[in-house]
């Protein structure tokens, strides 16, 4: 959208309220109403602009507000879209009219007029620090703030600087999740008496996560992996919290979901991307005999084994590490090493680090447990040396008293 096609297309554009004097000031600036004359460069400029990241840096948000037709015909659709939604049919609101199973429905013809009044763009500023009271801005300013692309260009002693905004799609949300714990997937709306409030994961195949209206949670089409572990803030909806408790959570949890909600005012998306990890819990190492060996269990994602001296060495610590995954998507490390007899006096460590955290257990390897064979072969071979001869020695004793008293017959 060009400049002058957003200039041609703003009717008016003027503050709301009186001007505030440094007596009267509250802290809030006046919001500013911007009043268009074509509906559809109004929903162009709401949906790429109500929260794009400029307007985010400028503290600067915005705020549809439908005309007096739009909500009349959208009160009328209302029990329309619920009564689509209890038959398990998509139904969602939008300015004049339904989508219902695919379908556009338009309201009862009583509440259709000729809409030709203006429509209405609030655009809010939150930040009392930078805008203070008596400050002057600038309309124009606000109306090339709406363009998808805003371009400042400044030249000052042949230096020439060109900055330039563009407007980016609205980022999902991150969460990260630990594995049989409870996590919250933030989701918020304008609040309203009645909405309608959907959650889906999209991942796996559209899966229905969690459905409420009525006011009341409707489980019906609940995906069966999800029963018995999702719920709503109940007391909290009615502030605008749409968000979902998922508890016991399980790797097969993670993706990415979708929340939707809709009113008689607005219908809003927004996209929450999960991350489950089991983090490390026990690194356990042992020695048996000439063999080292290090194992760890219970762990998403994929973790990795490493070794390491102290103190550090030139030696190669060769080994062999085996990954396995179970049934639960978990997986378990283990790792050996094979000791050269020359590797003494050092203390072996073995770590397993996932994303999220990271786990070391260590084993000393001294020249005692080296030898420790070694001195117990001889000293076993000089106790059977010790017992044979002592048989020797009294067999060969009780051989000559018995030749003696042979003599003496």
């Amino acid at each position: 959208m060009s400049a002058e096609k957003l200039r041609d297309s703003v009717d008016t554009v003027h503050r709301l309220g009186k001007k505030s004097t440094p007596a009267t000031f509250n802290g809030r600036p006046r919001s500013i109403i911007i009043q268009f004359g074509l509906r559809t460069v109004k929903e162009e400029v709401w949906s790429k602009s109500r929260e794009a990241r400029v307007c985010q840096d400028l503290h600067i948000y915005f705020k549809k507000d439908y005309i007096k037709e739009d909500r009349e015909a959208r009160a009328k659709l209302y029990p329309l879209v619920q009564e689509a939604k209890k038959r398990n049919l998509k139904a969602y609101l939008l300015e004049g009219y339904a989508m219902i199973d695919g379908r556009r429905v338009d309201p009862p013809p009583e509440a259709l007029r000729l809409q030709t009044r203006r429509s209405d763009f609030t655009v809010h500023i939150c930040s009392a620090t930078r805008y203070e009271a008596g400050t002057t801005i600038r309309m124009k300013l606000l109306v090339f703030l709406l363009m998808f692309v805003w371009k400042l260009s400044v030249s000052r002693g042949g230096l020439s600087l060109s900055l330039t905004w563009s407007l980016p799609d609205v980022a999902d949300t991150e969460v990260s999740c630990v594995f049989m714990e409870r996590c919250i997937l933030p989701c918020s709306f304008q609040a309203d008496t009645r909405v309608f409030i959907d959650w889906f994961q999209l991942t796996a195949g559209d899966f229905c996560t969690h459905s409420y209206y009525d006011n009341q949670d409707q489980l019906q089409h609940q995906h069966q992996m999800y029963r018995n572990r999702t719920s709503l803030f109940k007391d909290q909806i009615s502030r605008g919290n749409a968000s979902l408790q998922l508890t016991g959570v399980k790797v097969q949890d993670e993706g990415r979901y979708q929340c939707c909600t809709s009113t008689m005012n607005e219908n809003n998306s927004s996209f929450v991307n999960v991350k489950v990890d089991a983090p490390v819990q026990e690194v356990n190492i042992q020695q048996v005999e000439n063999r080292m060996s290090c194992s760890s269990e219970g762990i998403y994602p994929q973790p990795e084994l490493t070794w390491s001296t102290t103190p550090p060495s030139n030696i190669n610590l060769h080994n062999t590490t085996t990954v396995q995954q179970n049934e639960e998507q978990l997986y378990s490390i283990s790792s050996s090493l094979i000791l050269s007899d020359n590797d003494t006096d050092l203390v072996y460590s073995c770590t397993v680090k996932t994303r999220r955290n990271n786990m070391t257990a260590s084993l000393s390897r001294t020249r005692k447990s080296v030898n420790g064979g070694i001195i117990g072969g001889v000293i076993g071979a000089v106790l059977v040396a010790a017992a044979v001869g002592l048989f020797l020695f009294y067999k060969k004793k009780k051989l000559h008293r018995h030749n003696l008293q042979k003599q003496h017959d």
